[in-house]
């Protein structure tokens, strides 16, 4: 027994990478996706941990705008395990697994990530994390990925169930201004079909929008601002107003106001992600910002 324990077994080697079991559009590059395969493993282990570091931050930051990157970790199956760590309560993994998430599921990314990580239960995790959760940045980082994921169809069935819990966010003083846009987004996004409009509405949507509306005027006219916070202030009222009119609107002119939304966001699937931006994450760098910040 003291020898095996000195001596302990050597550990098998892992086992190898077979491309064949990839879906077809892995196939043609299998050295390259092997690479990739192995960094997004690295880094997403960086990410689940409990006392994870910021630097895989910037990394994915950057490298979610790559088709390939997104794609590798489609095949490697690392989704399931970042929406695993949104369920560990209290813990910081599961704000900077929601980041990911935010960041990896764009409205322009590839339909198998949104498909996977529906499959998932990504969703009715972030909506969780909104509910409980007491940290600021953590709850920042769950409606910047509810607002990205909330631009794809695929999600909005599980959303409609967190409708409540979004206007309940637009509601509270509690909530920073760039949860508030990101909750105002996912409506948006919500609001192509009627009954969930009217369930948007019967929420209290209006009434919210306006208080929120009320403050954001009073407070840009207390003393002076920075460029900056103006530019934020003016971008969220913006983002609110359009939400407002879509509630407003009769219900035909309503809903083809959303589908041409929805369209435009389709239209930049397998695009650039600032152009998935411009459309479902109008807030991010408001977000991003707040959490570097």
């Amino acid at each position: 027994l003291g020898w095996k324990k000195e001596h302990p077994a050597p550990k098998p080697p892992p086992p190898a990478f077979h491309s064949a079991a990839l879906p077809g559009p892995f196939r043609d590059w299998d050295p390259a996706l092997q690479q990739l395969l192995e960094e997004v493993e690295h880094t997403i282990d960086s990410v689940v941990q409990d006392n994870c570091p910021r630097d895989p931050f910037p990394k994915i930051s950057k490298r979610s705008k790559d088709a390939q990157y997104r794609l590798a970790i489609a095949a490697g199956g690392s989704l399931g395990r970042l929406v695993s760590a949104l369920r560990k309560k209290k813990s910081p993994c599961a704000g900077f697994a929601a980041w990911t998430l935010g960041q990896l599921l764009r409205p322009e990314a590839d339909e198998l990530l949104h498909v996977q990580c529906a499959l998932a239960g990504a969703v009715p995790a972030l909506l969780a994390l909104l509910r409980t959760e007491d940290d600021d940045d953590t709850r920042a980082y769950a409606a910047f990925a509810v607002a990205n994921l909330a631009g794809y169809r695929v999600h909005h069935g599980a959303l409609r169930a967190g409708v409540a819990d979004l206007v309940k966010i637009l509601t509270l003083d509690v909530h920073p201004l760039s949860v508030k846009e990101d909750a105002a987004l996912a409506l948006r996004h919500l609001s192509g079909s009627a009954a969930t409009r009217e369930a948007i509405v019967e929420a209290g949507a209006l009434e919210a929008l306006a208080k929120v509306e009320h403050s954001l005027r009073v407070l840009s006219l207390r003393g002076k601002k920075k460029e900056k916070e103006k530019k934020n202030s003016l971008q969220v009222l913006d983002t609110l107003a359009a939400l407002r009119d879509v509630l407003e609107r009769p219900a035909a002119t309503a809903g083809a106001a959303a589908v041409g939304a929805e369209a435009a966001a389709a239209a930049t699937i397998g695009g650039t992600a600032e152009a998935g931006a411009a459309i479902a994450g109008g807030s991010n760098a408001g977000t991003e910002g707040a959490a570097w910040g």
